[in-house]
């Protein structure tokens, strides 16, 4: 009997003497204050012959333009919460938007009514695009469609 209670207390001992692996998350937060140090903006024109689902495979393109703006110096502050997104612009007001999620893609709403849909925000980029949808006035049954696409280099800001 004196084995076993000895055998007993050498194992217990041995599996609450062994170390337990800490999950330690080293992946960079998006959460804190970023700066805008470099913008490539894509505005795309053109049409869609109906609306569905799958537009992006009906889409013909008329033009397509990317122009890349660095900020030297006169930085844009974007301050990322997990509620909302707080954006310093130097030359208008500071704007507030709040995060929805919408079908597979998270979305800025503010008090414009643009929606903002955002397919990227890492450590150093983030990527939104927004969109206009019309019909053609004429008999065509065609949507004309408008599309500019951000991306956005960033820099986080030392606190």
């Amino acid at each position: 009997m004196r084995v076993l209670i000895f055998s007993l207390s050498i194992l217990l001992l041995s599996f609450t003497s062994c170390k337990k692996d800490e999950v330690v998350d080293n992946s960079p937060s998006v959460i804190g204050s970023w700066e805008i140090v470099q913008t490539a903006t894509t505005h795309e024109l053109g049409y869609l012959d109906h609306l569905d689902q799958d537009a992006i495979l009906d889409k013909v393109v008329n033009s397509r333009v990317t122009t890349t703006v660095d900020h030297q110096n006169q930085f844009e502050v974007l301050d990322i919460s997990r509620a909302s997104m707080t954006w310093t612009d130097l030359q208008s007001e500071t704007k507030l938007y709040n995060w929805t999620f919408e079908g597979n893609l998270f979305t800025l709403m503010g008090t414009d009514t643009m929606k903002y849909h955002v397919t990227e925000l890492t450590y150093d980029s983030f990527v939104f695009f927004i969109k206009d949808l019309r019909p053609y006035s004429d008999s065509t049954k065609l949507y004309a469609y408008e599309e500019y696409q951000y991306v956005y280099h960033l820099n986080k800001v030392d606190e």
